[in-house]
C-alpha cells in the first residue's frame, strides 16, 4: 500500500503545484490495484537447555604430563621420547607408502595390453602384387 500511495503522490504533486488550475485531476492519474502482501510467519526459536552444570574443563598440558609421568623426567629425556615417537611414525608411514608403490608395479594387476593382430589379408604377400596395388593408387602411366 505504501508503494501505491507513493506513486499517487509522485503523479499528483506536479499537478497540485499549478495554482491556476483548481480542477480535479484524479481522472488522469493511474489507477493501481490494491494488493494484500502475504507475510511470512515468524518462526519461534527455542533455546537449547544447557543444563545446570558447566562442561568439564579441558586438562592443561602440565596435567596430561603429570598423568603420564612425563612431567618429572628431564628435558633431554622428553626430547628423546618425542624423537623416538616421531621416528616410529615415519617408519610406519614409509612402509605403507612402499606397499602402495609396490602394488602399482604388481605384474598381475598391470598386464600390458595385447597388440592387435597384424592384418595380412589386406596386404598381399607377393611384392609384385604390392607394387601393382600402389601403382594403381598413384595412377601413373609408367606402371600400367
Amino acid at each position: 500500500m505504501y508503494v501505491s500511495v507513493w506513486r499517487w503522490r509522485l503523479f499528483s504533486w506536479p499537478l497540485a503545484r499549478v495554482d491556476a488550475l483548481q480542477e480535479n485531476w484524479e481522472r488522469f492519474l493511474p489507477q493501481f490495484k490494491k494488493r494484500s502482501v502475504k507475510r511470512r510467519k515468524v518462526k519461534v526459536v527455542k533455546k537449547k537447555s544447557t543444563g545446570l552444570l558447566l562442561p568439564e574443563q579441558t586438562p592443561r598440558k602440565e596435567d596430561l604430563q603429570l598423568e603420564s609421568g612425563e612431567y618429572f623426567l628431564l628435558e633431554e629425556e622428553r626430547q628423546r621420547r618425542k624423537q623416538q615417537e616421531k621416528l616410529e611414525s615415519q617408519r610406519s608411514k614409509g612402509l605403507e607408502k612402499r606397499r602402495q608403490k609396490a602394488a602399482a608395479y604388481d605384474p598381475e594387476q598391470n598386464k600390458p595390453a595385447e597388440a592387435p593382430a597384424a592384418e595380412t589379408a589386406s596386404e598381399p604377400a607377393d611384392p609384385v602384387l604390392a607394387l601393382k596395388k600402389t601403382a594403381k593408387k598413384k595412377k601413373t602411366a609408367t606402371f600400367i
